[in-house]
């Protein structure tokens, strides 16, 4: 697994992870949250802001977090390239 975008939010960061077989997805922090699953870098940021509903669990406080308020974008120019 290899990071290759972030954004830091106000809550901790956001990365888009490369898996080997060519496909990605979402870390939050430490945590892996791998029900998303991506073929590209532009569908899981998009994907992943739109079908999570806005929202992310937060594990260590213990309720969602609004990734609207979080300014968290769902296109890839809002987001750092690691590589």
């Amino acid at each position: 697994m290899q990071k290759v975008l972030q954004f830091h939010s106000m809550a901790g960061t956001f990365y888009v992870i490369k898996y080997e077989h060519n496909s990605f997805t979402i870390q939050f922090d430490q945590e892996l949250l791998d029900q998303f699953h991506y073929d590209s870098m532009v569908d899981a940021v998009e994907s992943f802001v739109n079908e999570s509903g806005f929202f992310i669990y937060h594990p260590e406080l213990g309720y969602p977090l609004d990734l609207f308020d979080l300014g968290v974008p769902d296109d890839i120019s809002g987001w750092e390239s690691l590589y």
